[in-house]
């Protein structure tokens, strides 16, 4: 299936296997199996999305559950209420919020710049963990992270390498890496 919305809404019950290109419009998606989408000044909100391939330039995404996503994102908002799998993507500019990570979840990487992210883990695992940031980056992360720490890298650039376990339980499979150009790296623990 391949679509093509503009200055339009859409609503679709299905799309086991598409492409999708939305320019300046609003598109609610019920549930899919493998979707590639091209996205321009949009909102999608999609329940539930296995394998998902985005390009977002100044969009809003709202995804209920996802199971892998991939892609770039500028100028965009990326929320996931449900996290289950594989979670790569580039960002500029912009926030990605991921509600509920499955403990089971394989891999976080993220490449970002001037993009808040906000991460809420299972508070009974610890995740590995490696961040490559600057100065200007911020990262917070609950006490119970004490596995986390930074050393410096390059002192002249103020570029830093944050590693360790991510969590206050039992070390999962899952990775999360990350390299960060400021903005703001939040951990929370979810029960």
């Amino acid at each position: 299936t391949d679509l093509n919305i503009s200055f339009g809404n859409a609503d679709i019950n299905s799309i086991v296997s598409g492409k999708i290109s939305l320019n300046y419009s609003e598109l609610g998606l019920g549930n899919t199996s493998s979707l590639e989408v091209e996205s321009k000044s949009s909102t999608l909100n999609i329940a539930i999305a296995d394998n998902l391939t985005i390009n977002a330039k100044r969009d809003k995404y709202f995804i209920n559950q996802l199971k892998v996503l991939n892609g770039k994102s500028s100028f965009s908002y990326v929320t996931v209420k449900s996290f289950k799998s594989d979670l790569i993507l580039e960002t500029d500019y912009g926030k990605v919020t991921v509600e509920n990570v499955s403990p089971e979840f394989k891999l976080i990487d993220l490449t970002s710049s001037f993009t808040d992210i906000i991460l809420k883990l299972p508070g009974n695992t610890s995740f590995l963990t490696d961040i490559s940031h600057n100065s200007s980056t911020q990262i917070n992360a609950p006490g119970s992270y004490s596995g986390l720490k930074t050393e410096i890298i390059d002192k002249k650039n103020e570029l830093y390498h944050t590693k360790g376990t991510a969590g206050n339980g039992t070390i999962n499979k899952g990775r999360i890496n990350m390299k960060c150009t400021s903005g703001k790296i939040i951990f929370q623990e979810i029960e």
